[in-house]
C-alpha cells in the first residue's frame, strides 16, 4: 500500500482514539481490588466500596446531638425555588436532597437533577464530626427562612468533652448557579468545644456522585473526574481511582466535573484537607465523592464560608463569575472546568464559533453540522484537488519506478538517485498527496473535540424522533435484548449510513497502487468496518459529520474526475495529444 494510505490510516485512527486515550474508561476493579477495598472503612455518605453483602460500618462520632424538642418532622423535605433551581432541603442534617436545574432538561423532559443519590438516601453537604470515615449527622435540624433566598438549619450538639455548641448551616442562593453555604460553630459560654479528630473538626461532603443520571460512565457519552485550580492559575485534572486521594496543596477551588455539568467548591482561606473518593460502589456504579476536612477549631465561635457552583459546564455561563462587580465572584475562572485541547484549543474555538454561526442562520444543529462540513470541504477543495492529482501522477509513474527497481536491484543508492531524478523530471512531489491531508488534520481534531464536548449539542435534535439528541448515540430500534459479544441493545441507523459512505469513499478515491492488490483490497474493507465499530456508540453529531464528509468527499472526487484534472500522463511516457481546435 502507498505511503499516503498508511499515513491516512494511522492519523485517522489516532484522531478517533485520542479522545478515548485522554479520557479513557476507568479500569474495572479486579477481585484483588475488591478484597483490598473490603478492608477499608466506608466514606462519609455510606455508599459501599466493598461487596454489598459485606458492608463495613462507618465509625460513629463522639459528638452527639444535645437533647432537644426538635422531633422527627412529618415531612423531611423543604422545597424552595430560585430563578434557576428547584431545591429540596432535608431537615435531617440540614442537607440538600435534590438540586434540579430548571433551564436544562433531561431525556424525559424533566429538569436535570444534580444530586445523584444511592438507594441509602445519602445527600449533599452532610457534615460529619470527624474525618471521611465518620458517619455524618442524621439528627433533625430546626429550619428558619431568613429571606426569599436565604435558609438556615441549626442544631445543638455536645462535644466529646461534654461542651455544648450550636451548629448553624446557612444557605444563600443569590447568584444564579453560584450559591453560598456558611457553617458556624458557636458556644454561648465562650468555651471551646473539643472538636479535634486527627487535626480535623468536621468534614463537609459532596457525593456519592454528581448527577444527572447515566447508564454508564463510558467516557464517550458521560464521564466523571475531579478538577482542582491552584492560586497561581494552574488547573489539574484528577482521574478516578479505586481509593482515597488526598490533595496536599492549597487550592482556589476544586470540584466534580461531568461531560455537561459540574459542581465546584470554592472554600475560604482555611487550610482544608481535600479528599477525593473514587472507590467502587455497587449501589451507584461508580463513586465520585469530594470531602473537605476543616482544620481543628480553636475558638468558641467560628464561621466557615463555602461558595458552590452547581450548573452547566458552559463557557458563557461559567465566565460570568469573573466579573469583579459581583460579590464573592471575582475572577474565579470556573471556565477552566471546560475541556480544551492543549495545542489546538484556539482552533476548536474557531470551529465552535462557525458551528454556532451556522446555527444562528438555520436553528438546527444537525443542519449546522452539515453546513460546517460543507464549508470546510469548500475551503480545502484546492488542497484536495492537488492531493488527488499528485496521487494519480504517482500511480502513473509506478511502471517506471518498478522498472528502476529491477534495473538497480541490490543498489539502493543508485535506485534512490534514479527515482528522485524521475520525480524531478516529471515534476512530481512524492509526498504531495500526503501534505494537504496533514494540513487538514488539525481541523479534524478541532471538529472532533467540538462535536464531542460542545454544551449546546446536548439535547439538540436533528430529525426527531430518530436523532433526538446530537450529543448521544441515536436509536432507531430498541432490540429488547443484548447482542452477544457486541453488547448492543439498540439498532442504530446512522452508523450504517456512515459505513456505506466510507465503503464508497475508499473505492472511488485514487491510490498510487504501490503495494500488492490483496493488501489494498483488505484495507478498503477493513477501514470502513473498523470505523463502524469505533463510532457505533459515539454521539450522533460526530457520526453525522463523518457521514456527510464522506459523501462530500465522494462528490468532490467525482467532480475532479469529470473536470479531467488528472488525465495528464508522465512526460517520459509521452505527453497527451493536444486537443484539435474546431475549424
Amino acid at each position: 500500500m502507498d505511503a499516503k494510505t498508511i499515513i491516512a490510516v494511522v492519523l485517522s485512527v489516532g484522531v478517533i482514539l485520542a479522545y478515548t486515550l485522554l479520557l479513557a474508561p476507568d479500569p474495572v476493579p479486579t477481585l484483588e481490588d475488591d478484597r483490598q477495598t473490603q478492608e477499608q472503612p466506608l466514606s462519609l455518605f455510606g455508599g459501599r466500596s466493598a461487596s454489598a453483602t459485606q458492608p463495613v460500618e462507618l465509625t460513629s462520632s463522639p459528638v452527639v446531638a444535645a437533647p432537644s424538642e426538635i422531633g422527627p418532622p412529618a415531612d423531611d423535605l423543604i422545597r424552595r425555588e430560585t430563578d434557576v433551581f428547584e431545591i429540596a432541603f432535608s431537615r435531617t442534617g440540614g442537607t440538600i436532597a435534590s438540586l434540579r436545574l430548571k433551564e436544562h432538561l433531561d431525556v424525559g423532559g424533566e429538569p436535570v437533577e444534580l444530586v445523584h443519590r444511592a438507594e441509602d438516601g445519602t445527600e449533599y453537604l452532610s457534615i460529619a464530626f470527624g474525618g471521611v470515615h465518620t458517619a455524618p449527622s442524621e439528627d433533625p435540624f430546626a429550619f428558619r427562612q431568613i429571606d426569599s433566598l436565604t435558609w438556615e438549619f441549626s442544631r445543638e450538639f455536645l462535644a466529646s468533652d461534654g461542651t455544648p455548641f450550636r451548629l448553624v448551616k446557612t444557605y444563600r442562593f443569590d447568584l444564579e448557579y453560584l450559591f453560598e453555604l456558611r457553617v458556624r460553630i458557636e458556644n454561648s459560654a465562650n468555651a471551646v468545644p473539643a472538636l479535634d479528630f486527627g487535626g480535623i473538626s468536621y468534614t463537609l461532603g459532596i457525593g456519592p456522585q454528581l448527577g444527572p443520571d447515566y447508564e454508564r460512565l463510558d467516557r464517550r457519552n458521560e464521564y466523571r473526574e475531579y478538577m482542582r485550580y491552584y492560586p497561581e492559575g494552574r488547573r489539574k485534572r484528577q482521574r478516578l481511582r479505586n481509593d482515597l486521594i488526598v490533595e496536599d496543596r492549597r487550592v482556589r477551588w476544586t470540584g466534580i466535573v461531568g461531560k455537561y455539568f459540574t459542581m465546584v467548591v470554592i472554600p475560604d482561606e482555611s487550610d482544608y484537607r481535600i479528599t477525593y473518593d473514587g472507590r467502587p460502589d455497587p449501589d451507584i456504579d461508580r463513586r465520585t465523592a469530594l470531602y473537605l476536612g476543616r482544620p481543628t477549631i480553636a475558638s468558641a465561635a467560628e464561621t466557615d464560608a463555602f461558595r458552590i457552583y452547581a450548573g452547566p459546564k458552559d463557557r458563557s455561563t461559567l465566565t460570568r463569575y469573573n466579573d469583579p462587580s459581583l460579590p464573592s465572584a471575582d475572577q474565579l475562572h470556573l471556565e477552566e472546568t471546560v475541556s480544551t485541547a492543549a495545542i489546538i484549543g484556539w482552533l476548536a474555538n474557531i470551529v465552535r464559533f462557525l458551528l454556532d454561526a451556522f446555527y444562528r442562520l438555520i436553528p438546527n444543529y444537525g443542519v449546522a453540522i452539515i453546513l460546517l462540513t460543507f464549508f470546510i470541504k469548500v475551503v480545502f477543495f484546492p488542497l484536495t484537488r492537488k492531493s488527488s492529482e499528485s496521487t494519480r501522477r504517482m500511480a502513473q509513474l509506478q511502471p517506471q519506478i518498478e522498472a528502476l527497481r529491477n534495473k538497480f536491484k541490490g543498489k539502493p543508492e543508485r535506485l534512490n538517485q534514479a527515482t528522485m531524478e524521475l520525480y524531478r523530471r516529471e515534476k512530481v512531489n512524492p509526498i504531495g498527496g500526503c501534505l494537504p491531508m496533514l494540513l487538514q488534520m488539525p481541523i479534524f481534531f478541532a471538529l472532533y473535540t467540538v462535536l464531542i464536548e460542545h454544551f449546546d449539542l446536548r439535547g439538540a435534535a436533528f430529525i426527531a424522533p430518530w436523532i433526538a439528541d446530537l450529543s448521544a448515540p441515536e436509536s432507531f430500534l430498541p432490540l429488547g435484548f443484548q447482542l452477544p459479544l457486541l453488547g448492543w441493545d439498540e439498532l442504530r441507523l446512522l452508523p450504517f449510513f456512515m459505513l456505506g459512505s466510507t465503503f464508497l469513499q475508499t473505492r472511488i478515491m485514487p491510490t498510487a497502487q504501490t503495494g500488492n492488490a490483496s493488501q489494498m483490497k483488505m484495507l478498503q474493507y477493513a477501514m470502513p468496518i473498523f470505523f463502524f465499530f469505533i463510532l457505533y456508540d459515539m454521539p450522533s453529531g460526530l457520526v453525522l459529520y463523518w457521514t456527510v464528509q464522506n459523501i462530500l468527499t465522494v462528490a468532490q472526487q467525482l467532480y475532479i474526475n469529470s473536470r479531467g484534472d488528472n488525465r495528464g500522463k508522465p512526460r517520459s511516457g509521452g505527453a497527451p495529444a493536444p486537443r484539435k481546435r474546431p475549424a
